[in-house]
Parts: C-alpha cells; sequence; structure tokens
C-alpha cells in the first residue's frame, strides 16, 4: 500500500496552472528585481547600464518559477550573474546580485538529488566563481564566492535530507497507523468466528437434548 504525503495548501504556495509560478515567489522576484535596479541606477559607479539592467532582470525574474523549475531558475539566475560581472565596465559591480543567486541556489539544493543535483551544482558553482573573478576587484584565490555558494548549497542540502527524514518517518507511522488497524480487525474477526462457534455449539447441545 502506498501513502502519498501532501504539504498544506494556500493560494500563496500553489503553483498558478499552467504557468507554474506562485504569488509569493513573484512578489519575491518583484522585490529583488526594484531593488536590484534602483541599486544599479542609484550608483553612477556602475555601468553601463543599458547592459546592467536586463542582466538585473534576468537575475531576478525567474525567481518567481524556483518552485515549479529549481533547476533552471538557478541555471539562469547564475547566468545572469556572469553576464553583469562580465559586461560590467565600472569600479563598482553590482552588489545585490548576490541575493537572487543565494536564493536560487538554495532553491535547487533543496529540490535536486542525484546526477542532476550534481550538474546543477557544478555549474552554478563555476558561474558564481567566474562572475566573481570577472569583477574589477575579483581575484582567482579569493575564497568569498566559494563560501557563498558552498553556504546557499549546504543550506538547501540540509532542509532537503531534513525534508526527506520526515517524509519517510511519516510514511513509516502511516504504515504501522495501518497495520495496527489490519491488526484489530482481524482480532475482532477471530472473536467473531469463536463467539460464532460457542453459540452453535451450544444451540447443537440444546437441540440435541430436546430431540432425547
Amino acid at each position: 500500500m502506498t501513502y502519498a504525503l501532501e504539504a498544506p495548501v494556500s493560494r500563496w504556495s500553489v503553483d498558478r496552472a499552467p504557468r507554474g509560478w506562485t504569488f509569493a515567489d513573484a512578489a519575491l522576484a518583484l522585490i529583488c528585481v526594484v531593488v536590484l535596479v534602483e541599486e544599479i541606477v542609484a550608483n553612477d559607479a556602475m555601468r553601463p547600464r543599458g547592459l546592467l539592467i536586463p542582466g538585473a532582470i534576468l537575475t531576478t525574474v525567474p525567481l518567481a518559477w524556483r518552485k515549479s523549475s529549481p533547476v533552471g531558475v538557478a541555471l539562469l539566475v547564475s547566468f545572469g550573474n556572469v553576464a553583469m560581472g562580465l559586461v560590467s565596465q565600472g569600479p563598482l559591480p553590482p552588489q545585490l546580485a548576490i541575493i537572487p543567486v543565494l536564493i536560487a541556489l538554495y532553491s535547487a539544493a533543496s529540490s535536486t538529488r542525484g546526477r542532476t543535483g550534481a550538474v546543477t551544482a557544478v555549474i552554478t558553482l563555476a558561474c558564481m566563481v567566474v562572475g566573481y573573478i570577472a569583477t574589477a576587484d575579483g581575484k582567482v584565490d579569493d575564497f568569498w564566492p566559494w563560501m557563498l555558494w558552498g553556504g546557499a548549497w549546504l543550506a538547501g542540502t540540509l532542509v532537503r535530507r531534513r525534508g526527506d527524514l520526515a517524509a519517510r518517518l511519516a510514511t513509516k507511522a502511516a504504515m504501522l497507523e495501518a497495520e495496527a488497524d489490519t491488526i484489530a480487525a482481524d482480532s475482532a474477526q477471530k472473536e467473531r468466528d469463536r463467539i460464532a462457534r460457542e453459540l452453535h455449539d451450544v444451540v447443537a447441545h440444546s437441540v440435541s437434548v430436546m430431540v432425547v
């Protein structure tokens, strides 16, 4: 017997079919877009704005689909971050671009496993390092991009493993409950059979006495 576990449903967490984005994630993406574009527009050291702003949109808008397509979102956001690092010509690249990147990495790590997770991890790590090195103050031997990537991916992995453990325990509990119900039903049936046999013996004996 198989038991399907479903998370609580609300209008903020349900995917809006058929597009797959959620209200909460769309709001998160919108906030990230506004914050990152505002940083670029308000800082003269960040240029060229005509290329950085499209990169900011590519880095933030996909977050609206992070639950339905976590791997695709992580790759798009990572590519957008690399693009901004490569096109940045000013002394200071957009600093807040790391926020959507970390969110996308966490979402991918908490939703993927196996070969898909490994490939996603390698590609996003490479993008993180290349995007950092491409900036004006980026250095090859700097541990900062490795630490940021590792923290986000580790957090997502721990959450995924905890969720998997909770699902296994819930499934085991459901199976034990079903087994207990089955045992109780069998015991009740055996008791009914015993009473029926005893009643049959009593009635048969009474009929025999009456016949005699």
